[in-house]
């Protein structure tokens, strides 16, 4: 994104909020004394606290998550997402899945992957038995492994690569290694934030360098048409992820 920004002749500031580098106050002054009129805002926990006049800037938010204001947007979508993983593990041959997520992930995406699961899993006719594990951070790895062998999944959906536990953040592949009584080796796993180069599994890929790409384009007709402020009618561009086919979800035999 920043690449393609530069490639379009702007001048680009990268300002990472952090509550003792850089405190929201801090991240205004600078914002201000710069002159800076448009913003990407690709991760916003904090933009409901932002102390600025947004009639004044001509703003983007790359994200999904419900805010106060509204914002020009450029996103993926939660329940494309979903709905192509889980017809993929239909099409392989599964029958019962298992979702893990974080909580406050699904709370941030106003619980779209929790509610499209559900709603998904009676809508293809999977065995829906298998309560969704929500995850935070205190959750131990033995709850991993006790939600697993009571409902015992024969494939199981990760939000991300990596799942958080007591023992702070690590990878899936690495909660479900540190099980005690053994996963067996025929279940499938895929992630619906899959990212080949640092894991083959199966999944979903975002497709973020092209949401980035869009990003700068709607910017730059923004600028072109001098638009500044909230938007009386928020455009919301969706780009559509791909399945990714990995290592992960063999097809599975009858």
């Amino acid at each position: 994104m920043i690449t393609s920004a530069k490639n379009k002749g702007f001048s680009v500031s990268l300002l990472v909020v952090d509550e003792n580098e850089m405190p929201l106050t801090r991240l205004k002054h600078i914002i201000e004394s710069r002159n800076i009129k448009y913003l990407l805002i690709s991760a916003p926990a904090l933009i409901d606290d932002l102390p600025f006049d947004w009639e004044k800037f001509s703003t983007i938010v790359l994200s999904t998550r419900p805010l106060k204001q509204p914002f020009n947007r450029v996103t993926t979508s939660n329940y494309q997402a979903i709905s192509l993983l889980m017809k993929n593990i239909k099409r392989k041959g599964y029958n019962k899945p298992g979702f893990i997520i974080r909580k406050n992930i699904d709370q941030i995406q106003d619980s779209e992957c929790s509610i499209a699961y559900m709603g998904l899993c009676k809508y293809l006719g999977f065995d829906d038995s298998t309560p969704i594990l929500f995850t935070r951070e205190s959750t131990p790895i033995s709850s991993y492994e006790k939600w697993f062998w009571k409902y015992q999944p024969d494939v199981i959906i990760q939000n991300s690569l990596t799942g958080i536990t007591k023992e702070g953040p690590m990878s899936y592949r690495e909660i479900l290694d540190r099980f005690k009584n053994p996963m067996p080796a025929r279940i499938g796993r895929c992630s619906l934030n899959a990212n080949p180069d640092k894991e083959p599994i199966s999944g979903i890929i975002r497709n973020e360098q092209e949401i980035g790409y869009s990003a700068i384009e709607l910017m730059t007709s923004m600028i072109e048409r001098n638009t500044m402020g909230l938007p009386n009618h928020p455009k919301n561009l969706t780009i559509l992820s791909d399945w990714y086919e990995g290592e992960t979800l063999p097809k599975k035999r009858r």
